[in-house]
């Protein structure tokens, strides 16, 4: 959960250089976005590991979570159609809508971090004592465009009806 946490982090600190690069930390962003998001909010697949594994009550941790943000629910939405699925939805992405708030989802996240490690019964005594903020590297910045959708060639021109 830390390395997950601290590349969250990394990756929305080191959004510079080339687009090619910026591409690669972005999208890198987005999966730790994913990732931490499934974890705290979705039901798991298989052998997922998420939040309420860590309480002896697993119901208690849908009492005492944040509620989702529509942050969220729209960067887990677009990291789905726009990074982890090739999808004919990635055509469709205007350059307006291609920024992500990296400040807003890191902040959403960290406060879900911070009432897991609160609240989690089940967790050592180490990660209990871990905040959000301990974990974060540098200022994160409070968004950032990338060109994701428009540099993926391999989708197929979408085929008529």
């Amino acid at each position: 959960m830390k390395y997950e946490l601290q590349s969250l982090s990394n990756a929305a600190n080191a959004v510079a250089g080339s687009q090619a690069a910026l591409n690669v930390i972005v999208e890198s962003f987005v999966v730790h976005t994913r990732t931490l998001t499934d974890f705290f909010y979705y039901e798991p697949s298989g052998d997922d590991v998420v939040a309420r594994h860590f309480f002896s009550d697993p119901k208690l941790w849908s009492k005492v979570r944040p509620n989702i943000t529509q942050a969220l629910e729209k960067a887990r939405k677009r990291a789905n159609k726009e990074v982890m699925h090739l999808t004919y939805t990635r055509l469709d992405v205007k350059a307006a809508d291609k920024p992500w708030p990296m400040g807003e989802i890191v902040q959403d996240i960290g406060a879900a971090f911070d009432a897991f490690v609160e609240h989690a019964d089940l967790l050592p005594d180490d990660v209990k004592a871990l905040k959000y903020q301990d974990v974060l590297s540098g200022d994160v910045p409070l968004t950032v465009e990338n060109d994701v959708a428009a540099t993926v060639d391999i989708v197929p021109t979408r085929p008529s009806q």
